[in-house]
């Protein structure tokens, strides 16, 4: 009776110690994105537009490898690089996940994107056990907003509007002044005609 319970000691106590054991080889990573199933990224036919996956690290010191596989969306979008290092407690790692939306996209089309990042494996060949974070979003094709001008050319629409008002300014005052002298000349008294008998004294 008593080796029953000192086998059943032995085994709770190993199952502790590797369950201890198991903890200092968990790791995690935290993965943020600005959009999602529910709030889309808006896209217009031709579009380009770059992602930033924000990567963080709360657990493990000093540092871990991680890795981003995009599970669907490959047609649109693409990650710069294979693997990302994210320091301990790090907050400013970024995935850049860049989308194009093909010329011939119908509008009202719907690209769903599906990505996951997990641990690489140490370089001891130890197999980290951690989670898998799996995450996503949708992209939405748009119509494309009505082209707007570049800094250049609003700039010269600018400087043309302001000539044109200038020029009017100019106008009118010259006009004024027009005006006004005419005015003058209207209300000057008229001159009386000399006399004839004043034309023969002498």
């Amino acid at each position: 009776m008593m080796n029953k319970k000192k086998r059943e000691i032995k085994s709770f106590l190993m199952v502790v110690l590797v369950v201890v054991a198991l903890c200092q080889i968990v790791s995690a990573v935290s993965v943020g994105s600005p959009y999602s199933v529910y709030s889309p990224l808006k896209l217009h036919p031709g579009e380009e537009k770059v992602v930033r996956i924000s990567l963080q690290n709360p657990d493990t010191s000093p540092e871990i490898t991680v890795v981003g596989n995009l599970i669907e969306g490959s047609e649109i979008a693409s990650f710069d690089r294979e693997s990302y290092t994210v320091p301990y407690q790090s907050r400013d790692v970024n995935a850049r996940l860049t989308i194009k939306i093909p010329e011939n996209a119908d509008i009202g089309k719907e690209y769903t994107l599906k990505y996951e990042f997990y641990q690489a494996p140490s370089e001891e060949g130890m197999v980290q056990i951690g989670t898998r974070v799996t995450t996503g979003f949708k992209v939405v094709v748009v119509e494309k907003p009505p082209e707007a001008k570049e800094e250049g050319e609003q700039q010269v629409g600018v400087l043309w509007i302001l000539l044109a008002i200038i020029v009017i300014a100019v106008v009118v005052v010259v006009i004024y002044f027009i005006m006004r002298k005419r005015g003058s000349a209207t209300n000057l008294p008229a001159k009386k005609p000399a006399s004839v008998a004043s034309s023969f004294k002498k």
